[in-house]
């Protein structure tokens, strides 16, 4: 049991990932051949919920949704295995769990299609059951991957009762300029930073990710961190503009999670009380790892 007393919510979606390793990604219309496959736990809430419990110290508890079919009993078993309290999950009744098909090339690089599937019942009346009686959370973390509504229910509560609220808008979705406003930081990769700066007249002159992160932080007035994939991150707050460099991978096998595990780590820490430098340090330290190997997370999925 983690020994601080910090609490992290994670509010997001669960998916059953089955990946397909290839030489080469197919072009339209050819079909390839897989030199190895793998099924595991994936979905950006549950990456990134795995990823937090593996910063011990936290309590790292988990809000989303399985279908009532073996799926999510395994997913709930794998969750609970690896340190996540899967307490406040809700199983929504004839509808299948999440799934994504992800085929991952020779370079790691991979490509993903996600069936939505019990995610979708992920709602504002879901989160005011799961958040009910729910008490001492240091920080909120949510992602694009739910129904607008889920994030903004999550920006509402956390606004509700003084916590600090975490968001990495991925994908970009259409989210209630009061919940963008209301994340300290906003998570973002370089697509999606130039995606909402455009979508909320943050514009930069220049392509600098650091210049974009500005740009946000002077409409937000909070933090924004920028991923940069192997580059590390930039941060942005009212210190000014600080780049984070990425430990270098002894090997790269699969970048699919990288950005969560990135993202998960950091929010532990966040609620764990470090400053933003030396948690986005953190969060460099996981996804680098991440990339070693194959899935988006370690936990085990029998």
């Amino acid at each position: 049991m983690p020994e601080s007393g910090a609490m992290l919510v994670v509010v997001g979606s669960l998916n059953l990932d089955r990946v397909a390793v290839v030489d080469r990604h197919p072009a339209p219309g050819e079909t390839t051949i897989a030199v190895d496959s793998h099924v595991g736990l994936g979905g950006k809430g549950a990456n990134q919920a795995l990823a937090a419990a593996r910063e011990s110290a936290v309590r790292t508890v988990f809000v989303g949704a399985v279908g009532d079919d073996d799926a999510g009993d395994r997913a709930r078993a794998a969750m609970a295995r690896a340190g996540v309290d899967t307490s406040r999950m809700a199983v929504a009744e004839g509808v299948p769990s999440g799934t994504a098909h992800i085929t991952v090339d020779g370079h790691g690089e991979n490509s993903i299609v996600v069936i939505a599937g019990a995610n979708r019942h992920v709602g504002a009346d879901a989160l005011a059951t799961a958040f009910a009686r729910l008490e001492g959370a240091d920080a909120v973390l949510a992602q694009g991957e739910l129904h607008p509504s889920a994030v903004d229910a999550a920006a509402r509560w956390s606004l509700d009762h003084d916590t600090r609220f975490i968001l990495n808008l991925a994908p970009v979705v259409d989210v209630a300029d009061r919940t963008i406003l209301a994340a300290d930081p906003l998570v973002l990769n370089e697509g999606e930073a130039m995606s909402l700066a455009g979508r909320l007249g943050a514009g930069s002159d220049s392509d600098d990710p650091g210049a974009r992160a500005a740009a946000l932080h002077a409409l937000t007035h909070h933090a924004v961190v920028i991923t940069l994939g192997p580059d590390g991150a930039v941060v942005v707050d009212g210190a000014g503009v600080q780049s984070v460099p990425s430990p270098t991978p002894e090997r790269v096998i699969d970048t699919t999670g990288a950005g969560d595990a990135f993202t998960g780590a950091l929010a532990a820490r966040l609620a764990l009380g470090d400053g933003l430098v030396a948690a986005v340090t953190s969060g460099c330290a996981a996804g680098a790892a991440a990339v070693a190997t194959l899935g988006a997370n370690q936990a085990g999925f029998s």
